[in-house]
């Protein structure tokens, strides 16, 4: 006598496309958290002025780079004050904005950008537009690799999980 198996798919395959869902989203979310992580050592990484350098003299400052920033405000529409560098990085193609974020409103910034926007599969862009990135970056450059790498290694495995 013949044996009939049969099979019931629909629920395998629904299975399968909610596991793809999951990890498709996990993987998404690990992206997002490591660009994140990527955006926070940038900035950290950028040096940032100090009020003394940019009083002038008479005002008990050193006057040290007031003049640059004094031009920096003619030229460019930045206000006289430290922090414009370390709070520029944006997620994708960056474009110079004339204002100065703190770092916490920056990295929201990217998280945000980074979740509408990401899909899987997509290269992932952290940059800045600004009128001291050129003799900065040396100052920024290996010390952000740096911290890329071992976040990779150490922590690539946490960002999935905790998405």
């Amino acid at each position: 006598m013949p044996v009939r198996v049969t099979s019931n798919t629909d629920d395998l395959l629904k299975s399968l496309e909610e596991a793809k869902k999951t990890i498709t989203r996990k993987l998404e979310g690990m992206v997002v958290g490591f660009t994140v992580d990527m955006a926070e050592a940038a900035s950290g990484n950028t040096p940032i002025g100090n009020e003394m350098d940019m009083q002038p003299v008479s005002e008990g400052g050193n006057a040290r780079y007031r003049a640059y920033y004094e031009d920096r405000q003619s030229y460019y529409g930045l206000p006289i004050e430290p922090g414009f560098h370390r709070g520029a990085w944006e997620f994708g193609m960056p474009s110079f904005r004339p204002i100065i974020n703190d770092v916490q409103g920056m990295l929201n910034d990217i998280e945000n950008e980074a979740e509408s926007r990401y899909k899987l599969g997509d290269t992932v862009v952290i940059g800045a537009e600004g009128p001291g990135y050129g003799m900065l970056f040396p100052r920024i450059q290996q010390p952000t690799i740096d911290d890329v790498v071992a976040a990779y290694k150490l922590n690539i495995q946490g960002y999935y999980d905790r998405s």
